[in-house]
């Protein structure tokens, strides 16, 4: 659920471990928001791609021990909310 509004919070990228993730946010009706949402709605955040980053773009350094996190902007600058779940236990999707 989102504490602020879209024109405030941008959501643009996870990252697993050492990879670097473009992402899809939808609704809770599967609808794509491409950054247009409203305070207090809830969001449904999925990989849309792995991302090819220069050595400059590095995975963030916390003093958490989780392995994902997923990358925003607020009031211009950037930051990152850990997610406390392991990368082997993410469900598979197979587009086979």
């Amino acid at each position: 659920m989102t504490k602020r509004a879209s024109d405030q919070l941008v959501f643009d990228e996870l990252w697993i471990e050492d990879r670097l993730y473009k992402i899809k946010i939808t609704d809770e009706e599967n609808q794509q928001v491409e950054n247009r949402f409203s305070v207090k709605q809830v969001l449904y955040i999925d990989v849309d791609s792995e991302v090819d980053y220069s050595d400059e773009r590095t995975p963030p350094e916390t003093k958490s021990n989780a392995k994902i996190f997923l990358g925003y902007q607020v009031d211009n600058k950037r930051k990152y909310f850990p997610i406390n779940i392991q990368p082997e236990d993410l469900p598979q999707y197979s587009v086979a």
